[in-house]
Parts: structure tokens; sequence; C-alpha cells
């Protein structure tokens, strides 16, 4: 996993776990988007990853991000939205998430949360 820096009193480590093909998506700083595969950055300048082979994921379907000590996911207004554990998110409301969250992209797309925060 790897370690990103929280503040001066602690780290973050994020990771998330795409059961379909068993991809280790490290978190390597926020805000951090995750969409379908276009650039490496967005226009923005975040940190980007982007999954190949998965049409129905936007190109910018949710963002990662620290808001008030805590990590939360952002979906960006996706076309096919994004649930955390079962619950449709609403675009662009933060929601916190924890380890062994469950994410799941435009109804097709799984993925587990693996975080901690020291």
């Amino acid at each position: 996993m790897n370690s990103l820096d929280k503040d001066e009193s602690g780290t973050v480590s994020l990771s998330l776990e795409r059961l379909k093909t068993g991809e280790i998506i490290q978190v390597s700083g926020f805000p951090f988007l995750l969409g379908r595969k276009a650039d490496a950055k967005s226009a923005e300048g975040d940190m980007y990853h982007g999954l190949e082979g998965c049409p129905t994921i936007s190109r910018r379907h949710v963002k990662f991000i620290w808001e008030e000590s805590r990590v939360c996911v952002v979906d960006q207004g996706s076309r096919n939205g994004t649930s955390l554990n079962g619950n449709s998110l609403v675009p662009f409301v933060p929601a916190p998430i924890r380890n062994g969250d469950i994410l799941t992209l435009s109804n097709k797309e799984i993925f587990v949360v693996s975080l901690s925060v020291s």
C-alpha cells in the first residue's frame, strides 16, 4: 500500500482492488480522479487513473479527496452513477469511505477499499 502524507501528525494509505481484473490501484495523492482511460492527468492537474475495458465508466467518474480529517469519494456527475456499499451517491456530494467499503461504478465495476489513517 502507498503512504500519503496527511499532515505532520500522520499518514493516509489508500488503495482500491478492482475485482474484475484483480488490479490494485494505489492512490498517490489527493485529489485523485478515477475514470475511463484518457489522459494521465486531469485538466485541473489532479492525480488520475484511467480504467480500461469498461465503456460505461465516465472519463471523470469519481474523485477521492481529503476533507474534514477523512477520505471521501465524490461522484463527478457520472452518466451511470456510483454506489458505496449499495447506496447511490449524490453527484458532487462527498461521502466518507472506510476500510473494507465496496465502491461500485456504473453497476459494472466493483472495488474494495483498503484504507488506513494514522
